[in-house]
């Protein structure tokens, strides 16, 4: 295993799994496995981390019947398979959703970033996609959600995970809500 120091641009470092650093300053065999020291931009570590973070997600989800610990411990989860809008390649990304009055509600949040995330986009151009929850893999078709029905059931999500609300408090946009509307 390699592992690589990452020094970001405020010179603080974190040891992190190696990923695909820009610039390896240098190399010492002398540790336990590979040590590399590496420069990289805060985005590109970040995209490194949240890469990891999410195949460790879906690894866990998989291997527990569609149960997370962590940040997610109690909190409902479910895969979300979208399809690359210019690529088609298909990704998974484990998202909180919403189970009320027998639909299912998911939110592109992005915690709060001021951009949507790459998921939404992707779900907009190809609506039918794939959904796990718990054990179970069901073909749903997104279809999102907008006013007075759009606040009420974000509030619904806000009041039960705090988080949400601070998501919303942080941006500009209006976060989107879409329900996955399972297809018979």
């Amino acid at each position: 295993m390699s592992v690589c120091l990452i020094i970001l641009p405020e010179g603080d470092g974190i040891w992190s799994e190696m990923g695909a650093c820009s610039t390896v300053v240098q190399r010492n065999e002398n540790h336990q496995g590979n040590t590399f020291l590496c420069r990289v931009d805060r985005e590109e570590y970040m995209a490194m981390n949240f890469n990891d973070w999410n195949e460790q997600n879906i690894r866990e989800f998989r291997a527990s019947g569609g149960k997370l610990g962590g940040s997610f411990e109690g909190a409902p989860v479910l895969l979300l398979h979208t399809f690359g809008r210019k690529s088609g390649t298909e990704r998974v990304n484990p998202l909180m959703y919403l189970p009320f009055e027998d639909r299912v509600f998911i939110f592109a949040s992005k915690a709060g970033a001021p951009e949507d995330p790459d998921w939404y986009r992707n779900l907009l151009a190809h609506p039918d996609v794939p959904v796990e929850i718990g054990a179970e893999t069901r073909m749903c078709e997104a279809r999102e959600v907008q006013g007075t029905e759009r606040a009420r059931i974000y509030d619904e999500q806000a009041e039960r995970y705090p988080q949400f609300a601070e998501y919303q408090n942080k941006t500009s946009r209006e976060i989107p809500v879409i329900e996955l509307v399972q297809k018979s």
